[in-house]
């Protein structure tokens, strides 16, 4: 599979005790091995490793599913911090909360024809 390189760096990261990857080794006995081909971009331009997961095949689903679980977390847990300051930027500025009034009175005059 192919995940980005700035989660894989969090997901090898031992600051805090024994690394992602380790936790998922010790917990299905997959081994996880990184490409040793340069790093690809997505989409969205974001830098992505490929990465293998070898063992035993319900091993293997169970690390891959760990490791797309934890991923997951990550996505939802940094831009879930953007939106959110978005938000707080957006309800902070007037001319946001001018343009929301509009819209919101435009809804509810279409609810009220309807």
């Amino acid at each position: 599979c192919e995940l980005p390189i700035a989660q894989l760096e969090v997901m090898q990261s031992d600051a805090d005790g024994p690394s992602y990857f380790t936790q998922v080794k010790e917990a299905t006995a997959a081994e996880i091995n990184l490409s040793e081909s340069a790093p690809t971009q997505d989409e969205e331009g974001e830098e992505i490793q490929r990465l293998s997961v070898v063992g035993a095949l319900p091993n293997i689903y169970a690390a891959h599913a760990m490791l797309m679980l934890r991923s997951q977390q990550l996505y939802l847990e940094w831009y879930s911090e953007d939106a959110a300051a978005e938000e707080v930027k957006q309800e902070d500025d007037p001319e946001a909360l001018k343009a929301r009034i509009l819209e919101l009175q435009e809804m509810l005059k279409k609810a009220n024809k309807g």
